[in-house]
């Protein structure tokens, strides 16, 4: 069971990436040693120090360079963080290297396989531990990085518990609002193929004030920005004036501070996650790396709702082409209350 915060974000990794085990290696003088490691079941990783040119790890700590392999084949290439006999299980390896010295790696057992925008989200996994480390060291608490954890942790139990897409949505805008501090939160959605933008929901309300979706023009503001650029925005309003979040409008309060970030969906923009405050604020690289691993939280979820949708479309259809089926005189008939 996870106890130190390490163990519960490489839990948190897990969970997100879908992967079997996520391991955090640190250096000393002798090499890297595993410092926290999370599991999903068997087989369980073992306490190593790994020297540098030592199997995948190693290799990442020598040349410094991120790595992904899949088919992972033990007469070729070992992990050297399970017992010899447990490596076979494994599929797939996926690892990048610390700034501070170490490596933050995933594996999966047959059936997963990584992409780079897995590696971009174990990036952001991996900056979140370097943030971790450095709060660690100062022995603070109370901080901007603590609260970003604790709201990881909620929207992936939100995403765990399923609730209604609206009650999720007003829930994950509530997490976000009440851990950057930001006056205002929203999620605009992009229909395909459409020139306007709908704002899904509002943490606290300016657009959607008739009880319905409000819908805008893709040409206004840094919304429509992201969606046609599908790259973040973030206007502090201390180096330069921020742009208007949904262009000229009489409901715009003057917003002071904005980020904007994409959310993906099978490699497009789907959607556009805002946050706006009224006052000018400076934007910490913590800041910066949760609001991208919200956004790819909230992908993730929509894909989910997506698979789930689909599937349940094509169930009917599986159940008229088993009803047409030709009758097996081999196969045994189901039970019923006369010969059950």
């Amino acid at each position: 069971m996870a106890t130190s915060p390490s163990d519960q974000l490489l839990s948190l990794a897990c969970e997100t990436l879908g992967v079997h085990s996520a391991l955090l290696f640190r250096n000393d003088d002798d090499g890297a040693v595993l410092t926290s490691a999370a599991c999903m079941g068997a087989p369980t990783p073992v306490p190593v120090t790994i020297a540098p040119g030592r199997g995948l790890v190693g290799w990442i700590l020598r040349n410094r360079q991120p790595l992904i392999l899949n088919n992972f084949d033990t007469g070729h290439s070992s992990l050297g963080y399970y017992d010899d006999s447990d490596e076979e299980q494994i599929a797939a390896f996926m690892g990048l290297p610390l700034p501070s010295g170490g490596v933050l790696c995933v594996d999966a057992l047959p059936g997963r396989t990584f992409e780079p925008r897995d590696q971009q989200q174990l990036q952001r996994f991996a900056e979140l531990a370097e943030s971790m480390e450095e709060l660690i060291r100062n022995k603070g608490s109370e901080t901007e990085t603590h609260a970003f954890f604790e709201a990881m942790a909620s929207l992936r139990k939100l995403h765990d518990d399923a609730p209604p897409w609206s009650s999720y949505l007003r829930s994950l805008l509530s997490v976000l609002a009440k851990a950057t501090s930001f006056d205002y939160v929203m999620l605009a959605m992009l229909p395909e193929n459409a020139r306007e933008y709908i704002i899904e929901g509002e943490s606290s309300p300016l657009l959607c004030t008739q009880g319905g979706p409000a819908k805008l023009p893709l040409e206004n503001g840094l919304v429509g920005w992201v969606f046609e650029e599908g790259r973040p925005y973030f206007g502090d309003g201390q180096s330069s004036a921020v742009a208007p979040l949904f262009g000229r409008i009489p409901q715009d309060p003057g917003f002071q501070s904005v980020i904007c970030v994409p959310v993906m969906h099978s490699r497009n923009v789907c959607g556009t996650l805002g946050f706006a405050g009224l006052q000018h604020r400076t934007f910490s690289d913590d800041l910066r790396t949760f609001v991208g691993l919200a956004a790819s939280e909230l992908g993730q979820h929509i894909e989910t709702l997506y698979l789930r949708h689909r599937l349940l479309a094509l169930l009917p259809k599986a159940q008229m082409v088993f009803d047409a089926a030709p009758h097996d005189p081999d196969t045994a008939p189901m039970p019923n209350e006369e010969n059950a």
